[in-house]
């Protein structure tokens, strides 16, 4: 099985889904916390199913994105199976390198010009109020641990999501 993966995680909401501080539990990751961002650059339209072929490559560097493109740029690593590493790289489909490790996937899905860390990923994100603002290619970071890429909701509770993560193998 790949480390890289396109998985649901069930997650528990609190009574304070609305505060500015919002975050989420993920009960299979042993109730890290994390907190809800959104690419400063991605583009408002709403997201429709993306071909996981190959991510097309309307955006450019650093410039705005659309959310569609966001998923298909980290499906694009996903269906290469590329290994977890914090110090290797993988080019993305336009041949820009960023690392394989899980913030390497969000930098590579929001085209960023450089592969940013779950330190470094805050300067290129504004953060949300409430779990129902989050739209396909926003991020849930933990900074002092891991970065996950929100790829939307199954249920109208939302309270399971699709998720796309470069995990660590173990």
């Amino acid at each position: 099985m790949s480390s890289t993966c396109l998985s649901q995680r069930r997650l528990r909401t609190s009574a304070r889904r609305t505060s500015a501080r919002s975050a989420l539990v993920v009960a299979s990751l042993a109730a890290v916390v994390l907190g809800l961002t959104a690419p400063s650059q991605a583009a408002s339209p709403e997201l429709t199913p993306a071909a996981t072929a190959a991510a097309t490559a309307t955006s450019t560097v650093g410039g705005s994105i659309s959310r569609t493109e966001m998923i298909q740029r980290a499906q694009y690593r996903v269906d290469r199976g590329v290994p977890y590493s914090q110090r290797a790289y993988y080019k993305d489909p336009q041949g820009r390198t960023y690392r394989t490790d899980c913030s390497g996937l969000v930098s590579m899905a929001w085209h960023l010009p450089t592969s940013a860390t779950t330190w470094t990923l805050p300067n290129y994100s504004t953060q949300l109020a409430s779990l129902d603002d989050l739209k396909p290619g926003d991020a849930l970071n933990n900074i002092n641990a891991h970065v996950v890429l929100f790829a939307g909701w199954t249920d109208s509770s939302h309270t399971v999501a699709n998720i796309i993560e470069h995990a660590r193998p173990t």
